[in-house]
């Protein structure tokens, strides 16, 4: 998870002058999830560099992404996008480039080249698997 390393870093953004006021608008899904990236992230940040971070929380980014896309209305600042979904919306130009030059090499180093997009952070990743076990289950028959 690449996100944590964003807050490790925190204070090296505000001791480089990269600290500021105003505030940055986050869509996030919820509960369990929106509370930790909070406890562990948005108000280390807050308190370090001044930015606040507003949450605004909605189950699926990726409709309301493209409908602010269409308007030419950008109402929010960072979304979290299935990645399914973010090849084809980064071929139709809706993110914004990140400028990895205000990170420091060290901090690079830390963010895996492969998650480090033109345009994104993968923030986590998954993985399914078919696992069974060495005894035989007895099949189940039927009676018609």
């Amino acid at each position: 998870m690449t996100i944590p390393v964003v807050a490790r870093n925190t204070a090296a953004f505000a001791s480089d002058g990269l600290a500021g006021s105003g505030e940055v608008i986050v869509q996030s899904v919820g509960g369990g999830f929106t509370q930790g990236i909070r406890k562990y992230v948005w108000d280390p940040f807050t308190k370090t560099t001044g930015i606040k971070i507003i949450d605004l929380i909605a189950d699926v980014a990726e409709p309301q992404v493209k409908a602010m896309n269409a308007a030419g209305r950008v109402d929010w600042d960072v979304a979290f996008i299935q990645g399914s979904q973010y090849p084809t919306m980064d071929a139709a130009g809706m993110f914004a480039p990140i400028d990895y030059s205000v990170w420091d090499a060290e901090s690079l180093e830390r963010v895996p080249a492969a998650v480090r997009l033109k345009n994104g952070v993968a923030v986590f990743g998954t993985a399914q698997l078919l696992a069974y076990g060495g005894r035989r289950v007895a099949s189940h028959r039927s009676c018609s």
